[in-house]
């Protein structure tokens, strides 16, 4: 099992005596993971505006006071990433949450008619028999607390952030060097070693290592003979469109989060990027076409990194692109291949998904540099663009800061009145799955303003009691 539970601690001061109604104040946590990476830089003031209020607050002497409900617990399931030869993932099963991974090319005992191991049967759960797929090992579960009915008769796997780039796939070698191309315009990355250089220069997180295995991962679902009873989210970051790309969004210095395109011609060529990453990766795109037809459910999230698809003019658009270049071969730049047609699925409007207890969200919301309709983890993604030392840091973690996270899911459980029992999220490209107690106590703090929807405005009416 996951090991001790982090515990969360709302502390709240009154807004006005005699009324009920209270505002936060400050937040506490224990035995959250330490924030190892902050040294990108990327969400630093954050981090540190974080750490100093939360950890230098104390609560006040005094009579004690309880909010109710006093206590309560949700599991929290970061699913990590699809990245670099890291294949993580999460499954929620009935009361249940298990962080996965998964390792290409694992053969294993005889398979019937594309199902499940004759070893397992049908008559196994369905867990049992998704940890029983070649390749698939568990890394670590937690068991949900629910008062709602567990779903047996259904799985759902949770992907994370995948960054799939507009860039060749790793099987082409740097072409040689050429004193043909000395004064010649681009050529193709299949022959022009700039070329090559341009393209590979938008793989920042070494994705490209990772997609064989996540098309093998999906043709090896498509064939499961209890594929209905599968439902998958995949939880945003699918795509890469902001390494060494304009920025197509407008700023929202103000107002709710959200993303606008710049320009019509931005849309165009976010829409191309799209169809490039398609027709480079095809197998990854035919292979989620294949579960699309199977699952129970298949649904999407935006992230960050692919925050554009969230405005459904760019779905359509690389759509129809994507339309225009099926069948047909697109010259030299792809091998004078022709490709199949395959679909860039349309997000979810709501920016997260919620199902019977269960939320998932790409976790840019409480990340005030990456959330939507800021422009600053854009621009600083363009700065470690071809820096090796600062993409060291960026590429596998992008900037864990698990406290915030933390508190943000904790914050989000509060204000949404408790209606989930486990929180999952990708974002981070860390995978962690652990129960979270929280509970509140009423103190005088400084006001907090980070954690929760609305700001520091956010106010609760539970009643409160008090006690000696």
């Amino acid at each position: 099992m996951a090991g001790p539970p982090m515990k969360v601690e709302f502390q709240w001061t009154r807004q006005s005596a005699g009324t009920g109604t209270i505002r936060l104040a400050q937040c506490e946590g224990q035995q959250i993971p330490k924030e190892t990476t902050v040294t990108s830089g990327i969400g630093n003031g954050v981090v540190q505006a974080l750490t100093t209020e939360s950890h230098s607050a104390c609560l006040s002497a005094g009579s004690k006071q309880t909010i109710r409900p006093p206590k309560g617990s949700f599991v929290y399931l970061d699913v990590g990433r699809w990245l670099n030869g890291h294949q993580d993932f999460g499954l929620v099963w009935g009361n249940q949450a298990v962080l996965c991974k998964y390792t290409a090319g694992a053969t294993g005992p005889a398979r019937t008619g594309g199902g499940i191991l004759k070893q397992v049967g049908l008559g196994a759960n369905l867990l049992e028999r998704f940890l029983a797929i070649p390749g698939v090992s568990e890394v670590d579960r937690e068991w949900i607390a629910t008062h709602r009915s567990p779903n047996y008769d259904k799985i759902t796997v949770i992907l994370g952030d995948c960054h799939i780039p507009p860039s060749v796939p790793k099987s082409v070698p740097r072409p040689p060097t050429n004193a043909k191309w000395n004064n010649l315009t681009f050529g193709s990355a299949w022959d022009d070693p700039r070329a090559w250089d341009r393209s590979v220069a938008h793989d920042i997180f070494g994705s490209r290592r990772s997609t064989d295995a996540l098309a093998e991962f999906f043709d090896k679902l498509a064939g499961l003979s209890w594929a209905s009873q599968v439902h998958l989210v995949q939880a945003g970051d699918l795509y890469e469109l902001w390494a060494q790309q304009d920025r197509w969004f407008q700023s929202r210095p103000s107002g709710p989060p959200g993303v606008d395109f710049r320009s019509t011609s931005a849309v165009s060529s976010c829409a191309d990027q799209i169809a490039y990453i398609h027709d480079f990766f095809d197998g990854v795109f035919m292979g989620l076409e294949k579960v699309s037809k199977v699952f129970g459910s298949v649904k999407f999230l935006h992230g960050n990194h692919d925050n554009y698809l969230w405005n459904s003019s760019v779905v359509a658009a690389a759509n129809a692109e994507m339309a225009t270049r099926a069948g047909r071969a697109h010259g030299s730049i792809f091998g004078n291949r022709a490709f199949p047609l395959s679909k860039c699925f349309a997000r979810e409007s709501t920016g997260n998904v919620f199902s019977n207890g269960m939320l998932v969200e790409h976790g840019q919301r409480i990340d005030t540099s990456n959330s939507d309709g800021n422009q600053t983890g854009h621009d600083a993604t363009q700065k470690v663009v071809g820096d090796g030392v600062s993409a060291r840091v960026l590429k596998e973690f992008d900037c864990v800061r698990r406290e915030s996270f933390v508190f943000g899911a904790a914050a989000l459980w509060v204000t949404r009145n408790m209606d989930f029992s486990v929180y999952v999220m990708g974002h981070t490209h860390e995978p962690l799955v652990k129960t979270v107690e929280v509970v509140h106590t009423i103190g005088e703090m400084k006001v907090y303003p980070y954690m929760f929807p609305g700001g520091a405005g956010a106010t609760v009416t539970w009643e409160v009691t008090e006690k000696d």
